[in-house]
């Protein structure tokens, strides 16, 4: 999943295994499919921001833009710091993608 320009934080992989039930953080997909169309996204969001709409749109889909370009439909479960946990919606269902703030440009809640 390099293409995705994602990483798995240190030190959390161990964490979850020793101290999490894993599906604190994956939980279910979501059963539905997101729109066809992408909305228009806001410019380059800071941060805190981007935090602050993951954490009040648990559960819910997102469009989300990357740094490198890439435009895509993410459902967050959980947010530890600056990393988002959830489902990334690709090839035509829904997979866990695990992605650091740092690497987000702009999210918008559908």
């Amino acid at each position: 999943m390099s293409h995705f320009n994602v990483h798995e934080p240190k030190g959390i992989k161990g964490k979850l295994l020793k101290n999490m039930d894993i599906g604190t953080f994956q939980q279910t997909p979501p059963s539905y499919k997101p729109p066809k169309k992408m909305p228009n996204l806001p410019e380059e969001q800071p941060e805190f921001i981007l935090k602050q709409i993951c954490v009040k749109g648990l559960y819910r889909i997102h469009c989300m833009a990357l740094k490198n370009g890439e435009q895509l439909w993410f459902c967050p479960t959980f947010v530890k710091g600056q990393t988002l946990y959830g489902w990334r919606f690709y090839h035509n269902r829904w997979i866990f993608l695990v992605i650091h703030l740092s690497k987000v440009q702009s999210i918008q809640c559908i």
